[in-house]
């Protein structure tokens, strides 16, 4: 079999849209029950057959306490849908709940792996300004992230904390018409308490 044929057909198979799905993991400590995540032969983040949803599995933890967290957030170019679970060792028939809220919506149609960015497509940030920058053919639209993190000294008064200081992962589709865009964050000490990173990405229109 010639180098060229293997290559093709390794994209073919890359580019079939195929089933997604989660389950519950195995107690991650004694201190938690299980927390969700990738069912064997499943790979986040994804895109529907049609072109118009996004799908990630985000593996974060409650600051502070160590709390595993795993949100899938569904992404389209109008709204957003997430189902989230902090891990509680005495409540595994809730955990089971969102694992089959999770696959319910994960069911509703086909996924195929994300290909690489159009070269045309930039994403750039500005960490003076904390916004983000997507431009393509010349035009380009830009969005901003919350808030990292939440004040909890109260003789700093209240609100949101901390701040982005680089782009983490970036991802996305030319016909979807947006990328998302996941943050790496700076809290700056003890007084912010950081949020999951699956409530601080954003998704930025492609233009």
């Amino acid at each position: 079999m010639t180098r060229a044929l293997v290559i093709a057909i390794l994209l073919l198979t890359a580019s079939r849209a195929h089933a997604l799905a989660v389950e519950l993991s195995p107690d991650v400590t004694a201190d938690w029950g299980p927390t969700i995540v990738a069912a064997h032969g499943s790979q986040f983040p994804a895109i529907s057959a049609d072109g118009t949803t996004i799908v990630e599995l985000y593996a974060d933890e409650q600051d502070f306490v160590g709390t595993p967290i795993a949100t899938a957030v569904f992404y389209t170019k109008t709204d957003t849908q997430s189902f989230q679970w902090a891990s509680d060792k005495d409540d595994r028939h809730g955990a089971e709940l969102v694992v089959k809220a999770i696959n319910a919506r994960l069911a509703k149609t086909k996924w195929r792996a994300l290909a690489e960015l159009p070269a045309d497509i930039r994403v750039t940030f500005d960490d003076h300004k904390q916004v983000v920058t997507v431009s393509r053919a010349g035009k380009k639209t830009t969005a901003s992230f919350p808030a990292p993190g939440d004040i909890m000294d109260r003789d700093l008064g209240s609100g949101g904390c901390g701040g982005v200081v680089s782009l983490d992962k970036i991802y996305g589709d030319a016909k979807a018409g947006f990328v998302v865009v996941e943050p790496r964050v700076g809290l700056g000490g003890d007084s912010c308490m950081g949020r999951p990173i699956a409530d601080i990405a954003i998704t930025v229109r492609v233009p």
